[in-house]
């Protein structure tokens, strides 16, 4: 029996999740799920497979409540005696990775934002981090640590840990089932999409500034849409948008600033012109891009770190110093000008390098 967990209830997480289910079922592969309870709520139809077994759990916030879930989690490996068991989020229990003990069953698990490549990390989080990991290697049955599109920051891992366990895992491209028409073209408004979590690591902060220094000669010729889950300073940053609005109303063609359904986040995509890709942490991988080549639309993409490498590589789009807007102002006003050949993107490429097959390939051989 196997056992996959992620508790958490945003962006790619649940693409993850989707993935696996989608296999497992294709495979006939008895399995373990415990996962956020809107997950569950929003497929019911998933309840009808006789070899899925759903149980739900908020994510823990205190760590009190991450040492309960430890618990809970090593409760039902024992009772329906798990196997292999793959944390799709290693990081949301980093802090209780010494609680896992679990030389019965081997675990895997997918680490984000791998902490060797942070050049501004505290010596003590990065002493933590590193003691953290030591623990882990040598006290569990560890299978595979997968870091999403990163075979360098794989091979800084094992070298400096003495092992061979962590492993590059490409990041999925779930590509829409539906067909979407092709634009048409009629309207020369270019639209600048800014999608996902609205957050100032994702850049939203960055994004606002840009939009106060834009040369006002382009104003009427582009668009901006931002939506996604918003999970600080909402307020404030709907005031910022709303500030800007008043002063050039035709500027937001839309602004959610809410979790949006995978129907809604496909039509924004579509009708876009670019992705705006602006994380301020450059260390790890990122969905959008993905999203973006899946959709054929060029993106504005950090020039260093792991997604400057990728945007680079398949030529995705214009990079630049995501953290300076007038940077950001020159990428936009680039693209207003036509000077970016999108016709010259590997964006097909990109997205058959970075399938779903793939991703379950190589993460369900160490877990069937």
């Amino acid at each position: 029996m196997h056992l996959f967990i992620d508790t958490e209830f945003k962006g790619h997480h649940s693409e993850y999740l989707e993935i696996i289910i989608e296999k497992a079922i294709e495979v006939n592969l008895p399995t373990f799920f415990i996962v956020h309870p809107n997950f569950i709520r929003e497929r019911n139809h998933l309840k009808n497979h006789d070899n899925l077994t759903f149980l739900t759990r908020l994510p823990a916030i205190t760590f009190k409540d991450l040492c309960k879930e430890i618990n809970f989690i090593k409760t039902v490996i024992r009772t329906e005696q798990i196997k292999k068991c793959c944390f799709l989020n290693l990081n949301h229990y980093f802090r209780a990775t010494p609680l896992l003990m679990l030389k019965s069953c081997e675990i895997s698990c997918i680490y984000f934002m791998p902490f060797l490549q942070k050049p501004n990390l505290k010596k003590r989080e990065k002493l933590l981090k590193h003691l953290y990991f030591k623990f882990l290697l040598r006290t569990n049955n560890i299978g595979n640590i997968f870091l999403l599109n990163d075979d360098i920051g794989a091979s800084i891992f094992n070298e400096h840990f003495n092992t061979d366990k962590f492993k590059k895992l490409v990041d999925p491209i779930k590509v829409p089932k539906s067909k979407i028409a092709q634009k048409t073209g009629e309207n020369p408004n270019l639209n600048f999409l800014f999608i996902g979590e609205v957050s100032e690591r994702k850049g939203i902060n960055c994004l606002i500034e840009t939009l106060k220094i834009l040369p006002t000669a382009i104003l009427p010729d582009i668009s901006f849409t931002i939506a996604g889950n918003c999970p600080h300073n909402k307020h404030k940053i709907n005031q910022e948008i709303e500030s800007i609005r008043k002063t050039f109303p035709s500027l937001f063609k839309k602004v959610i600033l809410e979790r949006i359904s995978d129907e809604k986040f496909h039509k924004l995509l579509h009708s876009s012109d670019v992705v705006l890709c602006l994380h301020q942490q450059l260390e790890g991988s990122s969905g959008i891009v993905g999203k973006a080549a899946a959709f054929n639309k060029p993106i504005i993409g950090p020039e260093n770190g792991l997604i400057g490498q990728l945007v680079k590589e398949y030529n995705l789009g214009l990079q630049t110093n995501t953290a300076i807007p007038a940077n950001i102002s020159k990428a936009i006003t680039t693209f207003h000008s036509r000077n970016f050949d999108s016709s010259k993107a590997l964006f097909a490429k990109y997205v058959e390098n970075h399938s779903t097959e793939t991703f379950t390939k190589t993460l369900l051989q160490y877990n069937v």
